[in-house]
């Protein structure tokens, strides 16, 4: 009996010796699986990716199909409303980069909470502003202020999204600002289900935001600290400072065409729909015809990010933003055509134009100067921001008078041709993409000897 005993014993011992080896052994390859995708990595993507759909529902999307409404109520004229964003937004954008600079060492993921607290803020401004009372103008220009320091904040989820999609990074910054097109077919669609109030439509966005940023601080700590320790192994550790390269800074400033081609033509599509182009059916009001317009050009741009990301994976920046670059010869009969049959049709191809341009040059730029992910993620999200405003305020003054606004769209189009012209024509924007070619198959060759 003694010996049964002990044999079971020995035995019971040998199974917890096993046990422990197995565990103090894994595989490496599981080892590194877990590494890679830590707890909670899912719940991040989806917040950010919320966030990013709000984020794209404000601005013009939003103010489009309601301008004209706006401006009757504050008794102001389409320049005088360009102006005042513009103003506005260069100063919000402003203090978003300089916060994003001068907090250089904090994490990625820390300054979105930040970003997405900015944004909530400034929802529930909008939702606080009374259609016809004295401080409409007041209210929506601190909003508009707060929203344009929230971007640059915010628009640092792009170096996370480089990050999570290490070996293809335009893929995830593509997704994510596919989302970001379908927050701006949301706007116009809010507009369509509650009519020309912004009051209803900041209350919606408000109580969204508020959840997001309550959410964003109980993100998982092990895909946090993963984040972070990703993107300090990027950075230099150097003082805080602003980059000195020429290429950089340019990079940057390409992003105020981009963005301002898209926000000009976006901001006055409205006034041209509201103004001169009239609803096919009678029940409905000019104000929801030039939403339901604004809403094709946007879905133009939902539906090409949709397509592009799932092209990603077989084509490379520059092809991308060639194929973008060419639907822009659709602009001239969305902006000419007089009948709905035409301009419907001609402004969804439009919307392609804006839709993968963005998201593949800054991955681009992120594949060719990894150390400046950070800075270029800010000063991407300022420079947009003060395209928009200035491209605002822009086509606006164009279109101050009705009979100019069909040239208002095509010269806000015409914004991006610079920009066509720097990255395909120059040797600085020919070396940017050779540069992150060549960095891309040096990584892939170092896999394969992996």
């Amino acid at each position: 009996m003694r010996d049964r005993r002990g044999d079971a014993g020995s035995l019971c011992l040998a199974r917890r010796a096993r046990r422990r080896l197995a565990l103090t052994h894994q595989n490496p390859r599981d080892s590194a699986d877990r590494a890679a995708h830590p707890r909670g990595r899912r719940g991040i993507q989806i917040n950010v990716l919320t966030v990013m759909l709000v984020s794209g529902a404000m601005g013009a999307p939003l103010l489009s199909p309601i301008r004209e409404t706006l401006q009757a109520d504050a008794g102001i004229s389409r320049a005088a409303l360009g102006l005042w964003m513009f103003v506005l937004g260069a100063i919000g954008s402003g203090l978003g980069l300089a916060g994003g600079i001068l907090a250089r060492r904090t994490p990625r993921t820390t300054l979105v909470r930040l970003g997405s607290f900015t944004l909530a803020i400034s929802c529930w401004l909008l939702a606080l502003c009374e259609p016809d009372g004295p401080w409409t103008l007041i209210g929506l220009g601190a909003a508009w202020l707060l929203i344009s320091a929230s971007r640059p904040l915010v628009a640092t989820s792009n170096g996370i999204f480089a990050d999570m999609w290490e070996h293809r990074p335009h893929t995830g910054v593509i997704l994510l600002h596919a989302v970001n097109a379908g927050g701006k077919v949301v706007a116009p669609l809010v507009v369509l289900v509650i009519g020309a109030n912004l009051t209803g439509a900041g209350l919606l966005f408000a109580l969204l935001t508020t959840l997001l940023a309550l959410h964003a601080l109980a993100w998982a700590r092990p895909a946090v600290a993963q984040l972070v320790a990703g993107e300090e192994r990027q950075l230099d550790h150097a003082a805080p400072h602003l980059p000195r390269e020429p290429a950089i800074w340019t990079i940057a400033f390409m992003f105020f065409l981009i963005a301002g081609s898209e926000a000009g033509l976006t901001a006055i599509l409205g006034s041209l729909i509201e103004t001169s182009r009239p609803a096919p059916l009678e029940s409905l009001t000019s104000a929801r015809w030039a939403a339901v317009c604004t809403m094709v050009l946007l879905l133009g741009i939902l539906l090409g990010r949709i397509v592009l990301t799932q092209m990603s994976s077989r084509l490379g920046e520059r092809t991308i933003i060639g194929l973008c670059l060419l639907c822009g010869v659709f602009t001239f009969p969305a902006a000419l055509a007089r009948h709905w049959t035409l301009y419907l049709p001609s402004l969804l191809l439009t919307g392609v134009m804006f839709s993968a341009t963005w998201p593949a040059f800054y991955a681009l730029a992120a594949r060719t100067y990894p150390a400046a992910k950070t800075f270029l993620a800010l000063g991407a999200a300022f420079f947009t921001l003060l395209g928009t405003s200035a491209c605002i305020f822009f086509s606006s003054a164009v279109g101050n008078v009705e009979t100019r606004l069909p040239l208002a769209v095509i010269l806000s189009a015409a914004v991006m041709l610079p920009f066509a012209v720097y990255l395909y024509a120059t040797p600085w924007g020919r070396r940017l993409g050779s540069a992150a070619d060549a960095a891309t198959k040096l990584d892939a060759a170092a896999r394969e000897l992996d």
